[in-house]
């Protein structure tokens, strides 16, 4: 059986489109809803439990109190504070922080979790009788199967899961298979997909099991604590004779002990000191089941020769990637390149001003135009009472109090490729990816897709501040022309097939400029049509 699960975060902003491969697009409408095309599909997965269909779809999401633009809005003014309302003096309202003492980015005021668009706005309700509210339901028979791929749609939040009484076995990121780990609870963050596999118990003793998600921020900027906001659904037994559990559920994973601690995979910390029932386990312990797939230039541990470009981007701050701000432009003049079939190698760091202690946000980063390999992930270190105390030395930075972009390796014979710590065996592919605060990440992927493409934070207000950034692959000639009759300025592109494929020539009066606003116009088609 195929389950689909829609967590919707906390934007209600024009309409966006997730595009999932072939099998699910997931359109989000103007006010946050989120809905599932679904697509058949012939193709089968090979899990090590068996062959599954694969169809995934789902997602979670935050509803916010206010309408995307207008956070937008308020976010430009400097008006924030006001987002409990321009008359309400009692409270302004402050961003929030994880236990980590990192910074929630673009987090607004939350209405309710949804799953599959269904939630409750009074939060004691939802949290005291959920089998009572119409929320959304996935049937299961006993012994079986379900496969979800969960979607966070959400522009701020990264979202906690998991599936009471049922162990959740992990075998896709981004689309990509990995080889299956077993976990009691996963956070997601917005961008990232996860493909879970639910095993349906041999004798359920009640009819609905919920499905709990939850926010994991833990202050307010003045480090007084927030509430955890729930949003649920449930999994329901097709079986005669069981019945509705109407207690009111504990909440704090009672299940979890000192002796017996829960999994959490994809924590945006290493420990989570706050929750100390809790394992964290990092999202590079997943591994690829491949290996023998993977290039052995992507798993070179030695310096390159040649066919090798090597960035290093601090993506520090809120609103901007090595100082810069992205916004469209009819040219860009901060970007990176690789030449067509190179091995390229990105380090992301957090770090310096706006990427440490009370400053810095993790960011959920988000590659379009390739995959990458995960090949390492450098955490800052903590104190006793979990926050950061200092960050990665393996970037030469000197500190939370000064600029540290254009920072490399402080140990210079890591260039070139020569990374150590690296997984030369058998890194995960993705396409999204959590920075940590006062950290980094370097990831890896061939250059084989010419043209121009779009990285970016996936909290929604980083990416319209301009936490992004273009690359290009190929050189001029290297690159496809768009269509003649796309538009140059504005209008809406319409084909009744795609267009024949072709390379400039010397007499294309096409330029380079042109060839990235092409892509920013793309962009700006898929984001809110």
């Amino acid at each position: 059986m195929i389950g689909e699960v829609v967590l919707l975060q906390d934007d209600k902003s024009p309409r966006q489109k997730w595009k999932m491969g072939i099998i699910t697009e997931l359109m989000k409408g103007r006010d946050g809803e989120i809905r599932s095309v679904r697509l058949r599909a012939t193709q089968k997965r090979k899990a090590r439990d068996g062959t599954l269909p694969y169809k995934p779809y789902k997602t979670i999401e935050d509803w916010a109190t206010k309408v995307g633009e207008e956070s937008w809005m308020q976010l430009e003014d400097k008006t924030m504070k006001w987002m409990y309302g321009y008359d309400d003096f009692t409270k302004c309202w402050e961003p929030t922080r994880t236990s980590d003492g990192g910074n929630v980015g673009g987090a607004v005021p939350i209405s309710a979790i949804l799953l599959n668009n269904k939630g409750w706005y009074d939060h004691e309700i939802v949290k005291s009788q959920p089998f009572n509210l119409p929320l959304e339901r996935f049937k299961i028979k006993p012994n079986e199967d379900i496969l979800f791929r969960i979607v966070n749609g959400g522009v701020a939040q990264e979202l906690m899961l998991y599936v009471e009484g049922h162990p959740m076995t992990v075998v896709a990121a981004d689309g990509d298979e990995v080889v299956p780990m077993q976990v009691d609870r996963l956070i997601i963050f917005p961008g990232e997909r996860y493909d879970i596999l639910i095993k349906g118990l041999a004798t359920p003793t009640k009819l609905s099991y919920r499905i709990q998600v939850e926010t994991v921020q833990r202050y307010f900027f003045d480090w007084t604590e927030i509430p955890i906001v729930y949003g649920f659904g449930f999994i329901e037994y097709e079986q005669d004779g069981l019945k509705e559990d109407k207690t009111t559920p504990n909440l704090m994973h009672p299940e979890c002990t000192q002796d017996k601690k829960c999994t959490v995979l994809n924590c945006p910390f290493q420990k989570w000191t706050a929750q100390p029932n809790f394992t964290c386990i990092a999202y590079d312990n997943l591994q690829n089941p491949f290996p023998d797939q993977i290039e052995k230039e992507i798993l070179q541990a030695s310096a390159f020769n040649g066919g090798f470009e090597e960035h290093f981007i601090n993506m520090h701050h809120d609103s901007q990637m090595d100082q810069y701000l992205f916004q469209f432009p009819w040219g860009i003049p901060y970007y990176h390149k690789d030449d067509m079939s190179s091995i390229s190698t990105i380090t992301l760091y957090n770090m310096g001003l706006g990427g440490a202690m009370g400053t810095g946000y993790a960011h959920p980063f988000h590659l379009h135009g390739h995959h990458f390999y995960v090949m390492k992930v450098g955490w800052p270190t903590y104190n006793e009472t979990g926050f950061i105390d200092q960050m990665n030395p393996d970037i030469d930075c000197d500190g939370p109090k000064v600029s540290c972009n254009g920072k490399k390796w402080r140990n210079s014979t890591w260039l070139g490729g020569a990374l150590e710590g690296m997984n030369t065996k058998n890194p995960t592919k993705r396409d999204t990816i959590t920075l940590p605060v006062g950290g980094y990440i370097t990831i890896r992927f061939r250059a084989v897709n010419p043209g121009w493409w779009f990285a970016h934070c996936h909290l929604e207000l980083h990416l319209m501040g301009g936490t992004g950034y273009a690359y290009r692959v190929g050189e001029h000639n290297e690159i496809y022309m768009p269509p003649d009759n796309f538009p140059k300025d504005c209008g809406v592109f319409k084909v009744n097939k795609l267009p024949e494929l072709r390379l400039p020539t010397d007499s294309s009066t096409v330029f380079p400029s042109f060839t990235f606003f092409t892509i920013c116009i793309l962009l700006f088609i898929d984001r809110f049509f």
